[in-house]
This record gives structure tokens, sequence and C-alpha cells, in this order.
């Protein structure tokens, strides 16, 4: 079954105990992925690339209207960077259900222009693995 994305819930914390939900958000990717090392030697003769799994990685971006009276999300998020902590994001896909991360905030970016609204960036890297919640 499709699930509508406004269902989100997109929070983080700084102990993975309290989570507050990250406000002003519109756009969000949860991108998991893994190494894969080649394996093929030179006695190989199928003519084909082998592969082993590696070691699992992964990256957040989320945007959105920029809330400057957000004291808990975005805020979290933008002191992560300024201190170079870990930060804890979680997804709810429906919710009510999804991942979690611990995770170091790479970059964050306000912008604005005369003619639009404030908007907020951040790109996120995976710290460990996902878990499900």
């Amino acid at each position: 079954m499709a699930l509508a994305a406004h269902a989100m819930v997109i929070s983080c914390s700084t102990d993975d105990i309290t989570y507050n939900e990250v406000d002003g958000l519109n756009d969000f990717s949860f991108g998991p992925n893994r190494t894969m090392l080649e394996t093929t030697d030179f006695k190989d003769t199928s003519g084909a690339k082998t592969r082993m799994s590696g070691l699992k990685d992964g990256s957040i971006s989320m945007s959105g209207d920029y809330e400057s009276g957000d004291t808990n999300g975005q805020n979290i998020i933008r002191t992560g960077f300024d201190n170079g902590t870990t930060v804890y994001i979680r997804v709810l896909w429906n919710g009510t259900t999804g991942h979690k991360v611990a995770a170091i905030v790479e970059s964050h970016e306000i912008k604005g222009s005369v003619d639009d609204k404030v908007t907020w960036t951040a790109s996120i890297q995976f710290n460990g693995a996902p878990s499900a919640v």
C-alpha cells in the first residue's frame, strides 16, 4: 500500500531518548547503501565481475522552510553541525513505524532571496547502521 509523505514524522535527538520533531520540512531523503567490493581475479574466465558485500553506509538530506522559532528540531541539527557531535535521526514513515540512525551533520544552509521565503537544508551522514523502530 502506498504511503502519503505528509504522514511522515521526522525527529532528532542528542541522546537517542528524547526526540524532537523537525519543523518546517517539506522534502526528506533517507538513503542507506552498502559498499560493493570487487573480487574478480586474473584467473576469472567468466567475462563478468564478481563482488562481495562491504560496509553499510548512508546519508540523509532534508529541506524546507527555515523555522527561526524551532528551538528543538532544526536547532539540534544546527548545533550538531557546530559542535561536530552525533545526532540521532528518526523517521516514522507512516507516523508510527520507521527507522532511526546515529549520524553526523555534514552541512546545513539557510537561504533566502528577496522574492521568496527563507529555506533551510541539511546534509547528514550515517554514523552506524540504521535500526527499525
